[in-house]
């Protein structure tokens, strides 16, 4: 639906329905018969349509070049004048409620005809992850309109300046245009770059289209815009040609003139849309236009794959082909009607009250100032720790041939119905690094140097202790390693050394915390506030990190060779990203948003996105599992989300958690993290020996190593470091006013 000072333009309302009836026409009249999707073999197995569909189905994706030239037109006037925070909130209320609820429509329907693997297709939809495969083939246009609406919103200025918003469109325009004479001049050699995702999320392919709509929506037809737009026509109908034979190629032919006709009819239509309405409005009831409009995109997400399903499955029950499709499709309809008048608005209704009450501003308190505890980090990192124990305790053990509890019992047995879900829990490891540098960097910002010091001391090293002794003793009472060993594991764990052997493989980590801890520390300088130096810090090391990641991919390192190197993890450039993604979001919380820090931590969030992807294929062959990057990368993604919004999260987490139990639920993640996993072995295969069914024995060890975390973490803990703290130098800043030891024992 697109808008002028509230009234509904009627004829792109009609259009986009249109344009959506003629890719439902295309599937269901050539594409189910001639080139099914993945999807669509699998439900319309042994079905022969007997037709190859009508000169006009064979060319019905036309519809999707018009809804990206409809959608430059609706995002321009929906941008202009407004804020850049009221923009995306608009865009999230219109993409995001209709998708979910046609994905899961969608999965629901593939799962009864039989379909396999789509909880990660509809994980993908739900998430909007722009990667192929998805719950239904129609969400690949999501993607390119996500990017555009990044264009848009990165482009409009803080109130929704038309004229930025119309250059940067010229600009994409004139891109693609380009793209396309290059693909041209170089022939059948790069054929197949238009159809590759990375060309089409940078929209190189499609932004002749969204380009052309935003020329339309200015209010006057300038004789530059008219040039432009001709321009832009030509390069679109270049496209539209390539894409012909694309599809001729792939077993639906069609007609290069009747697709070029429909384009440009379709363009004319939108060109007089503002001087149809007087003669339409009188026609046509505008309220029935306007749920016409809104049935679009629910028709686009559903009639695909949940069409094929219901038409499948009517064919199979006897009915004639015509009929069932005939019958399909009525449905889809009346399917996609009432998720637009009823489903879609109670799901807007609902996220646009989740979007207020987490943007509102709230009454700054004590709890949730810049120096004050966090709530949302500690919920985070609590659930970071169980993912970890979850992927080792379900994934791990049962799969790795190196895992404690092999080393314990070789040939023990334990369920991996568990590990397709949990098999991406080392993200966690990541996430905590990101953490990390969030609170060092306002931990370090306004402390001397032995004072910041003193407080990471106190903060590391007591539960490292109390773990490593209880771990020790723990290995010690069972057998099977030279106490030797065993005290020299437990020496480097205490020491935070490095070892080839960790008393724990969870400690791995606090060497390249420790060597992050002593980066920060060098730069610190007495009673200054060093936020911007720490800044600095996290951009030169995310350089550096950059740096690396390109050399290890241009080289072709494999991911356990880029991961894992000891001396490579010491230095901080395999995981500096996350570090300085967690000191640029800090910079963003304390000193604000510039341009500038937004940027960087953008690229940076996107760079830590694809180092879990790389990670995540480290995986692959393991057991068999479906490793699906979008997983892990979606988790770390909605944590990063979550760590942005922590200051409106506080008030709400504090008012239903309480501050003192989300401290207490923060301090045990770090015994929890490192006692688990060699602690855990012994409990599963000891009760796994005593006659328990496995599946119990792993449920009761994450139960003892939850109790057992709140037990260091709320007893042991604070003796250990009241017995620490004494015999430390005494902090400085303490003498001045500064915070005190407990204040930063949260980070």
């Amino acid at each position: 639906m697109d808008q002028r000072g509230g009234q509904t333009i009627i004829a792109i309302d009609l259009t986009r329905f249109a344009c959506a009836l003629l890719v439902v026409a295309y599937h269901f009249g050539a594409a189910f018969w001639l080139s099914p999707s993945p999807h669509g073999r699998v439900l319309l197995a042994g079905v022969d349509g007997g037709f190859g569909g009508s000169p006009l189905a064979r060319v019905g994706w036309i519809g999707v070049e018009l809804f990206f030239v409809i959608s430059g037109i609706v995002i321009a006037r929906s941008a202009a004048g407004s804020s850049r925070p009221a923009f995306l909130r608009k865009r999230v209320l219109r993409l995001a409620p209709a998708a979910w609820i046609c994905a899961s429509i969608t999965a629901l329907a593939l799962v009864a005809g039989g379909v396999g693997g789509v909880l990660g297709d509809w994980w993908r939809s739900m998430t909007f992850w722009p990667l192929p495969p998805q719950i239904d083939g129609s969400y690949w246009t999501l993607g390119i309109e996500i990017a555009f609406y990044g264009l848009v919103a990165a482009t409009m200025g803080a109130t929704g300046n038309t004229r930025r918003i119309e250059r940067a469109a010229i600009v994409l325009g004139l891109a693609s245009t380009a793209f396309w004479a290059w693909c041209l001049v170089a022939g059948p050699a790069v054929a197949a770059v238009p159809v590759m995702r990375w060309a089409q999320l940078a929209l190189l392919p499609h932004g002749c289209l969204f380009a052309i709509g935003v020329l339309i929506a200015a209010e006057r037809m300038t004789p530059a815009r008219l040039a432009f737009g001709a321009l832009f026509t030509l390069t679109a109908c270049v496209e539209i040609v390539q894409h012909v034979m694309e599809r001729s190629a792939g077993g639906v032919p069609g007609s290069m003139p009747l697709a070029l006709g429909l384009f440009l009819g379709g363009l004319g239509v939108l060109l007089v849309a503002g001087r149809l309405q007087p003669m339409l409005v009188r026609a046509i009831d505008p309220g029935a236009a306007r749920t016409i409009g809104l049935m679009t995109y629910p028709l686009y997400l559903l009639h695909q794959d949940a069409g094929a399903a219901l038409l499948g499955a009517l064919i199979r029950a006897g009915m004639p082909i015509r009929l069932a499709v005939g019958l399909s499709v009525a449905a889809i309809l009346i399917l996609a009607w009432l998720v637009a008048t009823a489903l879609e608005p109670l799901v807007r209704r609902a996220l646009s009250s989740a979007l207020s009450s987490v943007l509102s501003r709230r009454a700054a308190t004590p709890e949730s100032g810049p120096s004050g505890h966090i709530a949302v980090i500690d919920l985070i990192r609590f659930a970071c720790a169980g993912g970890v124990m979850a992927f080792h305790f379900t994934t791990a053990f049962p799969l790795s041939p190196g895992a404690p509890v092999r080393q314990i019992d070789p040939g023990i047995l334990l369920p991996t119905s568990l590990a397709s879900w949990t098999w991406f829990g080392w993200v966690g490891v990541e996430i905590f690094f990101v953490i990390s540098g969030y609170v060092i960097a306002m931990s370090g910002a306004r402390d001397s140097q032995a004072g910041f010091v003193r407080r990471r001391v106190l903060r590391l090293v007591p539960a490292a202790w109390l773990c490593a002794s209880l771990t020790a003793l723990v290995m010690l009472a069972i057998g099977g390693t030279p106490v030797a060993a065993l005290a020299g594991r437990w020496l480097s764990a205490i020491l935070f050394l490095p070892a080839a052997t960790p008393i724990d493989a969870s400690y791995w980590t606090l060497p390249i915390e420790v060597c992050f801890y002593l980066l920060v520390a060098w730069f610190l300088r007495a009673g200054r506030d060093d936020s911007r130096r720490i800044e600095r810090i996290g951009i030169a090391l995310g350089a550096a990190s950059i740096a690396y990641w390109l050399i290890a991919w241009r080289i072709g390192l494999s991911p356990h060779a880029a991961l894992e190197n000891l001396l490579l993890n010491l230095s901080l450039l395999p995981y500096g990203i996350f570090f300085a993604l967690g000191i640029l979001l800090s910079a963003i919380r304390t000193a604000g948003a510039t341009r500038a820090r937004v940027g960087a931590a953008l690229l940076l969030t996107a760079l830590g996105c694809g180092e879990v992807a790389f990670h995540a294929s480290s995986m692959a062959g393991i057991g068999g599992l479906p490793i699906d990057a979008a997983w892990p990368v979606g988790a770390f993604a909605i944590a990063v989300a979550a760590i942005v919004l922590a200051d409106r999260l506080q008030a709400p987490l504090v008012r239903h958690l309480g501050t003192a139990r989300l401290m207490t639920i923060g301090a045990m993640t770090y015994p929890l993290y490192l006692v688990h996993q060699n602690v855990g072995a012994v409990l599963i295969v000891g009760a796994v020996r005593a006659g328990v069914p496995a599946w119990w024995a792993i449920a009761a060890a994450a139960a003892v190593m939850l109790v057992l975390a709140w037990a260091i973490a709320a007893r042991a803990e604070p003796r250990v470091r009241r017995w620490l703290a004494a015999r430390l130098p005494a902090d400085p800043g303490l003498a001045s006013g500064g915070k005190n030891d407990k204040a930063a024992y949260g980070f």
